[in-house]
């Protein structure tokens, strides 16, 4: 059994060595992660051809599974959700699919069972952005201390996000919440851009940034970011909100 995941893994290596052309993202977390991917696509898919691992695919078979039946030449991104339940998990996957944008939504005790200590965690999490190449982009969410005090050796371009972090190169202000979703202010290029999305918590306020900041890195006019912020579609069963009879 192990042999043929063997083989089909290195089918899809194959396959993602023939995509010169392929931005690749690579996305994790200890909780946010399918949210911030699928924030994601529906910021950049209008402009651009992605394709995301579904669901919660985020290990190396459902990654794997994702290159071989769906990446097709005409893709221009791939957003990859990686997990991670024990040390070198991550590592192994960024050997894999080498992405050239890295985004970490969030560090916590998930998996201490596994991983053994929060500092296996931390550090195991953060190779998502200290393996990237040096010509590639980390995407941070500061608020969270573990990732905001974590002292990173890569050279690549930070960029950082946050609510409550005043360091943040894209901080979310004056925001509200209401039954129609989530309003935010961020100040960018000297301007403040106001956003609304359906999405409700503070934690997808983080997100949605996560996803700005991805948005405008790949070129991405902010008039066009705020419009599809609006568009972001609310996560099945996650805050979601329902009327029922009014």
């Amino acid at each position: 059994e192990e042999m043929i995941k063997k083989h089909y893994e290195n089918q899809a290596r194959s396959i993602l060595k023939e995509t010169d052309r392929l931005l690749k993202i690579g996305i994790t977390g200890s909780y946010g992660k399918t949210s911030t991917k699928n924030i994601i696509n529906d910021l950049i898919s209008d402009e651009k051809y992605t394709l995301i691992t579904p669901a919660s695919y985020n290990t190396p078979m459902g990654i794997t599974r994702t290159i071989r039946e769906q990446l097709k030449p005409i893709h221009e991104v791939f957003v990859c959700e990686m997990g991670a339940d024990k040390v070198s998990d991550i590592t192994y996957l960024m050997d894999f699919v080498k992405p050239k944008y890295g985004v970490i939504t969030s560090i916590g005790p998930q998996h201490l069972a596994t991983f053994g200590s929060l500092e296996n965690i931390i550090h195991e999490k953060m190779q998502e952005a200290e393996l990237l190449p040096e010509d590639g982009v980390a995407f941070l969410n500061v608020d969270n201390e573990y990732i905001a005090r974590y002292p990173l050796k890569n050279g690549c371009k930070v960029v950082t996000v946050g609510v409550h972090n005043e360091n943040a190169d894209l901080r979310a202000e004056e925001v509200e919440y209401s039954r129609e979703g989530s309003r935010f202010s961020v100040k960018i290029d000297g301007k403040k851009y106001r956003f609304v999305c359906a999405l409700l918590g503070e934690h997808n306020v983080t997100n949605v940034l996560l996803g700005i900041a991805v948005a405008r890195q790949l070129g991405m006019k902010m008039t066009d970011i705020v419009k599809n912020v609006r568009r972001i579609r609310q996560v099945e069963h996650s805050l979601e909100i329902k009327k029922i009879n009014g």
